[in-house]
């Protein structure tokens, strides 16, 4: 799919990674969680930037793990998330007829321009494909620009998370079968 950035007429492509961009997708995504990562102790932050990482780069190499989608601008990647299809054991926070996101992220330089709005669009373009009743997320409170964009976007909380990383968190869902 290409799009339009929202505040140029910088087109911005949105599709699957191939193998050899994951590691990139991956990194972009560390970035954009070193906010949350603040909130954390050293060595919290160690660990929540591999678990980002490696949820990105390993993604589509063992069932249920996922794929990467990213959003390039200019032959750049410049935003990515990791999409799960719907099915039973993806993850406990969700029923098995629910698609999830997890590890969005937009590279500092193109935040503000709707590059996030698209990569969720995306996810609930596949969500629809895949059959899914309902696309997730779960989000950490402190994490307000992302919150504020899901809720924009329709997704209402659904629930609590356990606690990641010493912060609360909250599950997010889109009802797909509103529409």
């Amino acid at each position: 799919m290409i799009a339009q950035d929202r505040d140029s007429t910088m087109p911005v492509e949105i599709r699957l990674a191939t193998a050899d961009e994951q590691g990139a997708a991956a990194e972009i995504a560390v970035a954009a969680f070193e906010a949350l990562g603040a909130l954390l102790v050293p060595e919290e932050r160690s660990r929540l930037a591999e678990r980002v990482r490696a949820t990105t780069r390993d993604a589509g190499t063992a069932p249920g793990s996922g794929m990467v989608i990213v959003a390039v601008a200019d032959r750049e990647i410049v935003g990515t998330v990791v999409y799960n299809g719907p099915g039973a054991g993806q993850h406990p926070l969700f029923a098995g007829d629910w698609a999830f996101f997890r590890s969005i992220g937009v590279a500092a330089t193109h935040r503000g321009h709707g590059i996030g709005r698209l990569l969720v669009a995306a996810c609930i373009d596949h969500a629809r494909h895949d059959g899914a009743a309902w696309l997730g997320l779960y989000a950490a409170d402190a994490n307000e620009a992302a919150v504020h964009l899901y809720r924009a976007m329709g997704f209402r909380q659904t629930g609590e998370a356990p606690s990641y990383w010493g912060l609360a968190y909250r599950v997010y869902g889109l009802d797909l079968s509103a529409d």
